[in-house]
C-alpha cells in the first residue's frame, strides 16, 4: 500500500509508475524486499521531479509458512494483531520515504502469522481523520476499533475500521484518502 505526496492526475500517474516498477522487478527480488525497494527508490529519484515522494508498505506473505517479509518506507506502521491475546505489534522496519534519498538504506522486517493472526495495513487518512473539534482519530482509536472487531472476518474488520473513522469524523470532509487492507491467517 502506498501514498503519494500530492493529489490529482500527477499523483495517480506517479503511483501507477511505482506499481509498475514493483511488478517489473518483483519476480527476481520477491525474497529480498529491501533490495526491491532500493531499486524502486532509485527509479523514483531518476524519473521524478525533486520534492516528489511516496510512502509505501510492501509485504510478501508465504501462505504455507505464514512468514511475512516486509519493508515500511515512511508509511504508517502496519499492525500485527496476535490472536493469542498478546495484543498488537507495529510493523515499522524499513527506511525513509521513497524518492528522496539515493541510498540503499532499507531494511526488511520479518514476522510469522499463526492461525487467527491479523495484519492491518492502512493509509494516514485513517489515523489523521479529524472530527468537528479538530481531534485526530490517531493510533489509539484504531487499536480500539481492531480490538472491538478482531473476531470478525477480514472484510468485516476493514469495514468496521472505516465505519469507526466515519463515526468519529462526524460528517467532516475528508482531508485525505482512507485505505485499509486486512489479512487474516486462517490455517
Amino acid at each position: 500500500m502506498g501514498d503519494v505526496a500530492g493529489k490529482g492526475i500527477g499523483a495517480s500517474l506517479l503511483m501507477a509508475s511505482v506499481h509498475a516498477a514493483i511488478r517489473s522487478r518483483a519476480g527476481s527480488l520477491v525474497d529480498r524486499p529491501a533490495s526491491l525497494i532500493a531499486e524502486v527508490n532509485r527509479h523514483l529519484i531518476d524519473s521524478c521531479p525533486s520534492g516528489t515522494f511516496v510512502t509505501l508498505f510492501l509485504g510478501t506473505l508465504d501462505l504455507d509458512s505464514g512468514i511475512l517479509h516486509y519493508v515500511n518506507c515512511g508509511h504508517p506502521p502496519a499492525i500485527l494483531w496476535h490472536s493469542d491475546g498478546r495484543g498488537a505489534e507495529q510493523l515499522a522496519e524499513g527506511g525513509p520515504v521513497l524518492g528522496v534519498i539515493d541510498a540503499e538504506i532499507f531494511a526488511a522486517g520479518k514476522c510469522e502469522l499463526v492461525s487467527g493472526d491479523i495484519v492491518i495495513v492502512y493509509s494516514d487518512g485513517v489515523t489523521e481523520a479529524t472530527n468537528a473539534s479538530e481531534e485526530m482519530f490517531e493510533d489509539l482509536r484504531l487499536l480500539e476499533a481492531v480490538t472491538w472487531a478482531a473476531n470478525r472476518s477480514a472484510p468485516d474488520l476493514a469495514e468496521c475500521i472505516v465505519r469507526a473513522v466515519d463515526d468519529f469524523a462526524e460528517k467532516q470532509e475528508q482531508a485525505d484518502d482512507i485505505s485499509v487492507l486486512v489479512v487474516r491467517r486462517s490455517v
